[in-house]
């Protein structure tokens, strides 16, 4: 495991080793993460639409417009404006599930925009696990730091993202409600960063 300098110096190094890449007509580019959190992003898009490239998205979920009470207004404002003007520029989708193509076809009607090829594309958690697998590599099986107190121990584990919109205070109030009714829970543990606007 290397720490944080390592990886700023595998950056810096790489970045070094770069170079510009000017897209155009045979090009595909897919938009990845929480493009609404960047500035630029609609010059972005609109800069790469005009080299003639195609522009897809691979989009998570539409959370702060289908259930904006679990966001600060205006990040679910940012959100609508950046996804309004991305909705103008996309020749495709891929979305992490059959619902959230389903809503984004809803949005673009609604938007005035015509429908595009929408398709779904598992997230990894969804993938059949290789663990079981033979070959398959294992990890050195070092239960150091926080995690040295679980090892042995029934732990139920929630990876991702800490924010409002993930819920974990349901998570929260389980096991609370678990431990009133005498009922004695594995251990819930937490891991991820913080989440945008948290």
């Amino acid at each position: 495991e290397i720490g944080a300098t390592q990886r700023r110096a595998l950056v810096d190094r790489a970045l070094e080793y770069a170079r510009p890449v000017r897209p155009g007509a045979l090009d595909t580019f897919v938009v990845t993460g929480a493009v609404w959190t960047r500035r630029t992003a609609a010059a972005d898009h609109a800069w790469i639409k005009g080299t003639g490239a195609r522009l897809g998205a691979y989009i998570y979920n539409f959370m702060p417009l289908t259930h904006p009470e679990y966001y600060k207004p205006s990040v679910t404002e940012r959100f609508a404006n950046t996804m309004a003007e991305l909705m103008a520029q996309l020749d495709f989708a891929l979305v992490t599930s059959d619902l959230v193509g389903t809503v984004l076809q809803r949005l673009r009607r609604e938007g005035g925009y015509p429908p595009i090829p929408v398709q779904t594309v598992k997230l990894a958690d969804a993938l059949n696990p290789v663990r079981d697998q033979p070959g398959a590599a294992s990890g050195s099986g070092a239960w150091t730091g926080p995690l040295a107190g679980l090892h042995g121990k029934a732990f139920v584990l929630c990876v991702g993202s800490l924010a409002a919109h993930k819920n974990h205070i349901y998570a929260l109030h389980l096991w609370r409600l678990l431990l009133e009714r005498g009922i004695e829970p594995p251990v819930l543990v937490f891991v991820g960063t913080r989440g945008y606007g948290v």
